[in-house]
């Protein structure tokens, strides 16, 4: 194969030029910088340090390998490479061009878009045997590969080996080749570049991606502003990409449309305040006060009503949840079902919580601090960081409109917290231990889609996808759960 070449000339004052092997039919689009500069390295023989010689900053440069920063090498950024040089020499911008494929895939979601790309190395077993591996590979919401249909894989897809998503040589033998000694692509007799980096022809294939990039490229953020709880692991959570999709386009419908929910607000819900005088809040010491004091206030009504909602559904356990509280320490049969409760109820609300019964509680002293109390214990950290990203990137100081928002996040987040204790129950219900922390985070969780109409005129949407392996609360005696002091489970 002949190779073409072309020259660089490294600044203006250089009298010699920097020749070395490149074709730019050698990228692909939607290609990944980590596959362009693999090909790059491969067809030289170089290193990562030879080309930060070749494009790096006058900072990059400056630096030995082995003190090479992440920030140097990160791929999603390009910040340690020289725009101008990578543009002279590969015939783009690749860091324009890096940057408009992110913003193609993440400009819809919340938050910073460098979130939603995985720090480790995905590859497509299909693409990566003509040594190509796209951006789309990288996407978290992404978990088949748009071209081939297949699951994509992490790292090395002979020894499954992990590689950093990182301009670097420290997961390579040498550029696309495995430390196993796994040449990750393929070569026929006597070739050495894969004629497929010329003539690569791969078509995207995936609907879902298809929609995806359409909503992206109309700048739908411009219209809409997206919250849906980030410690989902969207790894595991394969249609969250539908998911959205169906909350913003109705028209478009998924396999779980039939499971799809959502509830909206007034349309009105913004402009409360004018019509009904309720109060909206300035960033005023006195205002955050009330303003604190309110929230307070309303969820604690909403985690009031929760609670006497599930209190009916254990209605028959009554008496073990008495005895379990009294005798949790000790060495007798404990009932799963109190022992759920209790301990939802614990984390919850509080260490005192089981006591009140209905009766009222004391509302917390008020104080001026730079967080918001809420009701439940367990997510106060959360719900404090929702209620910044409300105020601050939603422009919302309308009272009505936050609680809204918070009482249907708060009360998702509750509820799922009470099937994951009902989860653990059965392993531990017999052990008479305290927990001193919650042994679990957000395992199970609903994937839920906040949206926020930037028109002032439209409602509130929250959206929910109750998963079909969920616990269901409404029939609990249809759960494997046994308590011992039901004589008709335990015969």
């Amino acid at each position: 194969m002949t190779i073409k070449r072309r020259f660089l000339l490294m600044n203006e004052n250089s009298e010699q030029q920097q020749q070395f092997a490149w074709l730019p039919e050698w990228i692909s689009p939607y290609e990944s910088p980590w596959s362009i500069f693999e090909k790059f390295k491969y067809a030289n023989r170089a290193t990562v340090k030879d080309l930060f010689d070749l494009f790096g900053t006058s900072y990059s440069k400056s630096l030995k390998s082995k003190h090479l920063s992440q920030k140097a090498c990160n791929l999603l950024t390009l910040e340690g490479l020289d725009e101008s040089l990578l543009k002279m020499a590969f015939g783009l911008s690749l860091k324009e061009v890096n940057r408009r494929n992110i913003n193609m895939l993440a400009n819809i979601l919340p938050g910073d878009p460098h979130y939603f790309f995985h720090k480790l190395l995905k590859l497509c077993p299909e693409c990566i045997k003509i040594g190509y591996h796209s951006i789309f590979h990288q996407f978290s919401l992404i978990h088949r590969c748009p071209f081939h249909n297949v699951l994509l894989v992490e790292g090395c897809p002979k020894c499954k080996r992990k590689m950093s998503y990182h301009l670097s040589d420290k997961d390579t033998k040498e550029p696309f080749r495995c430390k196993c000694g796994h040449l990750l692509f393929s070569l026929k007799n006597g070739q050495r570049y894969p004629s497929s980096w010329e003539k690569m022809n791969l078509q995207n294939q995936s609907k879902p991606l298809k929609y995806w990039i359409t909503f992206n490229l109309e700048n739908v953020h411009e219209k809409i502003f997206l919250y849906f709880h980030q410690d989902i692991d969207l790894q595991k959570n394969e249609g969250v990409m539908e998911f959205i999709l169906e909350a913003i386009s109705p028209s478009y419908k998924t396999n779980q449309s039939d499971l799809h929910r959502e509830v909206r607000s007034s349309p009105y819900i913004r402009n409360f305040q004018k019509q009904k005088k309720t109060k909206s809040f300035l960033l005023t010491d006195e205002c955050e006060f009330e303003l604190k004091k309110a929230i307070y206030q309303s969820s604690t009504a909403t985690i009031r009503s929760i609670v006497s909602h599930i209190q009916k559904k254990f209605f028959d356990h009554s008496d073990c949840i008495s005895n379990f509280h009294n005798n949790q320490y000790k060495p007798i049969k404990n009932c799963p079902y109190a022992f759920a409760f209790v301990f939802w109820r614990t984390f919850n609300e509080g260490d005192d919580s089981i006591y009140d019964g209905n009766r009222r509680r004391k509302a917390i002293p008020f104080f001026n601090s730079l967080e918001c109390h809420f009701a439940t214990k367990q997510d106060h950290n959360y719900l404090n960081n929702l209620l910044f990203r409300i105020r601050t990137h939603c422009q919302i100081d309308n009272l009505a409109a936050i609680k809204w928002i918070l009482n249907r996040v708060m009360s998702h987040l509750t509820l799922n917290h009470l099937k994951n204790w009902l989860k653990i129950a059965s392993l531990n219900a017999h052990k008479s231990m305290k927990f001193l922390t919650v042994p679990f985070n957000f395992e199970h969780l609903p994937f839920y889609l906040v949206i926020i109409p930037k028109n002032l005129n439209e409602p509130f949407e929250f959206h929910w996808w109750p998963r079909k392996d969920a616990l269901q609360l409404d029939n609990l005696d249809q759960t494997s759960l046994k308590c011992p002091l039901n004589k008709e489970e335990t015969r």
